[in-house]
């Protein structure tokens, strides 16, 4: 019957599934207002399906914690919120679908979905062709199926317990574009996850827990099994963790599988995860942040808070686990939540964690082992030593910048002896060229006054000369004339 049901699935998709197209809408809501249900009469309306038939596109239906014996139809795009998974029931009571959607843009959040009949046709939840649908953080049980995806599109699946139903715990005929993250998927007596003609849909970080086939996907689908090199925890996986690094060939465990699960003979989750996956939301100046734990522990009593007198960001929870084994924690904590530095203490030891080498500017990882028991881990951003690692870092550069100054300093200092050296040379030449210089001017002292006394004497000389040649001039002249005179006179006497 369950193979016969499948087959006439598959033929009835093919016939509708282009019909999808025309059911996406992009509708803009206007303000929305918070409808109260409430079963002993305290709200609003005393049954889910009056206030769905009583609201309007955008407003928030807040169901009050009981049980609630209904088939509901969410015709229209509202939140659906329950106060309490855990106590906060809807109850088909056996017969039929749980909660069927046939609009788009609905939310489902916080209940315990349970009781659908037991043929083909009955689902804790229904979506066909139905789009942009949020369902979260639900218990969704003892249903013939979970998750009914039929054509449709961009919904997101997330932190769901989907679990101990009677086929498959989310069953997709022709859906595309689907997120299934953070649910907890087990002990459904088929499929955890059947896929059929589905097609970039992403599943990850899932825990996948004895069911009698994890998962299962078709020759006709294509999609993709992890996010980020993380992917999902499969019970029936049985590699090793030696190596860690985006190609899982770095010397370290990380928490991740060294090879790859075959989901099926063609279809693969690259990067299968070594423990269960715990996820949990911090909401801190209007913005959600999630922190999400991989660890063969199991993980409870998660608590968030902020050191009233210090301002250290504090993650705190508990991990147990059986004595003789070795506990691990590979931990994702969003950069704007907490800051580096991180004190990790097990059991108020301290630990060293490794910083894993995918980490990003939005989250950091960290890995860590321990003894395992019932240990209370926490994970500290120390504001103190925060600032103290700031200091210690300017300090760092500031002696970084001091050794470059001394470096300088030192070179400046070498090349100042180097001048001083050639200085001291150049000051001997001085010094030689001063004492050759004094020697020419002695010699030059005594030459210009051996010059100046030959001049002396060369104008006493030529003072004589020249006074001697007047005087001979002038006696010759004088006797030259005596001589003509006595010519003359001769002459006379002789005519």
């Amino acid at each position: 019957m369950k193979r016969t049901f499948l087959a006439s699935s598959f033929i009835i998709a093919s016939l509708v599934f282009t019909l999808i197209i025309f059911r996406y809408n992009t509708s803009v809501y206007a303000d929305s207002r918070v409808i109260y249900v409430d079963y002993t009469g305290q709200g609003d309306y005393l049954r889910i399906q009056d206030a769905i038939n009583n609201a309007t596109t955008g407003d928030i239906i807040f169901v009050r914690s009981g049980t609630y014996i209904e088939n509901v139809v969410v015709d229209k795009s509202v939140s659906l919120i329950g106060e309490n998974r855990d106590s906060t029931f809807i109850d088909a009571g056996g017969t039929g679908t749980v909660i069927r959607v046939t609009a788009n843009k609905v939310n489902i959040e916080s209940f315990t979905i349970r009781n659908s009949g037991t043929i083909p046709t009955d689902y804790g939840i229904n979506l066909a062709l139905s789009n942009d649908n949020i369902i979260k953080n639900n218990k969704i049980t003892g249903n013939y199926m979970g998750i009914w995806l039929f054509s449709s599109i961009n919904n997101t699946i997330s932190r769901n317990n989907i679990s101990s139903n009677l086929f498959s715990g989310v069953h997709g005929l022709y859906s595309l574009n689907n997120i299934f993250l953070g649910n907890i998927i087990s002990s459904n007596d088929e499929y955890g996850v059947y896929l059929g003609g589905s097609n970039n849909n992403t599943i990850h970080h899932n825990n996948f827990v004895e069911n009698n086939v994890n998962a299962f996907a078709d020759s006709l689908s294509s999609n993709l099994w992890d996010y980020r090199q993380e992917g999902n925890y499969w019970s029936n996986y049985n590699g090793t963790d030696f190596y860690s690094g985006p190609s899982q060939n770095i010397s370290g465990s990380d928490g991740v599988g060294d090879i790859a699960f075959a989901i099926t003979e063609y279809i693969w989750d690259n990067y299968p995860l070594m423990g269960g996956f715990s996820g949990f939301s911090v909401t801190m100046k209007g913005e959600e942040n999630n922190i999400n734990v991989i660890s063969n522990s199991s993980i409870s009593d998660f608590k968030f808070e902020i050191g009233a007198e210090t301002g250290s960001k504090i993650i705190r929870f508990r991990a147990s686990g059986d004595m003789t084994t070795v506990g691990f924690c590979r931990v994702s904590i969003p950069a704007r939540l907490m800051d580096d530095p991180y004190l990790v203490l097990v059991a108020n030891e301290e630990v060293n964690p490794t910083l894993l080498n995918i980490s990003s500017e939005i989250d950091v990882l960290l890995y860590f082992t321990y003894g395992h028991d019932s240990q209370v881990i926490t994970i500290t951003s120390p504001e103190i030593l925060r600032l103290y690692n700031q200091l210690l870092s300017n300090y760092s550069v500031l002696q970084t910048n001091l050794k470059d100054l001394n470096s300088t300093y030192h070179e400046i200092l070498n090349d100042f002896i180097d001048l001083l050296v050639n200085n001291t040379q150049l000051q001997g030449r001085l010094d030689e060229l001063n004492s050759s210089y004094q020697e020419h001017l002695v010699r030059y002292a005594e030459n210009a006054y051996n010059l100046r006394n030959l001049m002396y004497i060369f104008a006493a000389t030529t003072a004589i000369f020249l006074a001697t040649t007047v005087y001979l001039s002038k006696y010759a002249h004088r006797d030259e004339t005596t001589m003509t005179k006595v010519v003359r006179e001769e002459k006379s006497v002789s005519f």
